[in-house]
């Protein structure tokens, strides 16, 4: 084993035993990916930034389809974090599959703002899951915004009591509808905007007037369509 590969070794089983840390792993902004038993370990070296991240900024990685595989607080020095693989026990996809490429997205804190990178050079390993995998990244790339797709973020908070922000990113020019609905699909919400630019956005959404449940919301912008869900406590 190199000396490099030791160090990079040696520094994920150390930030592996600070994200045991709730103030690690429990991000605001991204909702918390589900822990399926099964994970592979990504460390992202703190050189290979462009531009180092501050304090309060927040990591995440998705699959293919845009479903969160994994989320952190940004730590000074070096970054570890398991993105979890899918559970072949269950019906649902709910987590990475062998071999699926996954995306890093960066949740710039003082800008309010997502940033997608490419994973341009590697010390150890790649860009696609492998379980019990180990990837570790020694360099990153801004994504160009036509690089980017639409995306479509989970609300926070969640579980919603009273009220919730929802926040995507559109890539071209055009216009978006958000729309709420029950599981038997009576709408409770529908936003329509028209003409606005690339970018990010964000509605507060009022839950107070809704029941206690699960609730679907979409996207719908340049024939794109995207779906999460939230949950309403009372």
């Amino acid at each position: 084993m190199n000396k490099t590969l030791l160090i990079c070794c040696l520094a994920i089983i150390g930030i592996c035993n600070a994200q045991s840390q709730k103030d690690v792993l429990k991000t605001k902004h991204f909702s918390q990916a589900l822990n399926t038993g099964s994970n592979h370990t990504l460390l992202i070296l703190d050189s290979a930034w462009p531009l180092l991240p501050e304090i309060g900024d927040e990591i995440a990685f998705y699959d293919a389809s845009n479903k969160l595989v994994a989320s952190v607080n940004y730590q000074d020095g070096h970054n570890g974090i398991a993105l979890f693989g899918d559970d072949e026990t269950t019906e649902k996809k709910d987590g990475l599959s062998l071999g699926e490429v996954f995306n890093l997205v960066l949740w710039d804190q003082s800008e309010d703002r997502h940033i997608s990178y490419k994973m341009t050079d590697f010390e150890v390993g790649g860009s696609s899951y492998i379980q019990d995998g180990l990837t570790v990244v020694a360099s990153l790339s801004e994504n160009t915004l036509e690089d980017l797709e639409m995306e479509l973020f989970q609300n926070v908070p969640n579980p919603v009591v009273n009220e919730t922000t929802i926040q995507f990113y559109i890539p071209k020019k055009g216009n978006y509808e958000l729309n709420i609905v029950d599981l038997l699909g009576n709408q409770v919400e529908n936003i329509k905007v028209s003409e606005v630019d690339a970018g990010t956005y964000s509605h507060l959404i009022n839950t107070s007037h809704l029941k206690a449940g699960v609730y679907l919301y979409s996207l719908n912008s340049n024939n794109n369509i995207l779906t999460k869900q939230l949950s309403v406590v009372k």
